[in-house]
């Protein structure tokens, strides 16, 4: 498999999960007026030291629901009990396993964790590459636009944070590439919120 057809593949398989897997049913959202940049990384990019808010931010979302996957071999905080979506996908000829947790807050808010497993042709593809790939490929699936995107590393791993436009609303995300084990995880809809996006993140621990 070439490189390029795998990073099209990555592309792809994310665009699937980009705001909840369906480019149609984007959350409705305030204009982005948030006086901190929706881009900024969290500080902890280790995944370590974070506080979950029950209560939550005026107009937010507060953690506090614990998710753990067996399968997906993570542990995280949600604001609300997640549904899962399985399903798998041909991809270039491929087929995929993609699980996808989502918990909605509210009509505007959503919440989305999900996985997918890369073939092992993936593993020769730098890094970077496939990251770009997959913001490139989310938010050609949305029509929407990269506001702002950044490199992250987590528990040694490398990931990119980034910050999709679209009409309407603003998803918050980030990929993690853990050796051909994509993660990503989502913060969808509402005004876009620097500090929830960082104790999603900071909640996110591997198993």
């Amino acid at each position: 498999m070439s490189p390029r057809l795998l990073l099209a593949l990555a592309a792809f398989v994310v665009a699937l999960v980009g705001c909840g897997g369906d480019s149609n049913d984007t959350p409705p959202a305030a204009e982005a007026t948030s006086t901190t940049a929706p881009g900024d990384s969290p500080d902890d990019t280790t995944g370590e030291g974070a506080t979950p808010n029950p209560d939550g931010a005026a107009g937010g979302a507060g953690l506090g629901v614990p998710l753990e996957s067996a399968e997906g071999r993570f542990r995280i905080e949600l604001p609300t009990e997640a549904t899962l979506d399985e399903q798998t996908v041909d991809a270039g000829g491929q087929s995929l396993d993609l699980s996808l947790y989502t918990a909605q807050v509210d009509a505007g808010l959503v919440y989305n964790v999900g996985f997918v497993d890369y073939p092992e042709e993936i593993l020769d593809v730098d890094p970077q590459l496939v990251l770009d790939g997959v913001v490139q490929g989310a938010a050609g699936n949305v029509s929407g636009t990269v506001a702002s995107q950044s490199s992250v590393e987590m528990f040694g791993f490398p990931g990119t944070d980034y910050v999709i436009e679209v009409a309407g609303g603003t998803v918050q995300s980030r990929a993690l590439l853990v050796d051909r084990r994509l993660y990503l995880l989502q913060r969808a809809g509402g005004e876009p919120s620097a500090d929830e996006f960082s104790r999603l993140v900071g909640s996110f621990e591997l198993l």
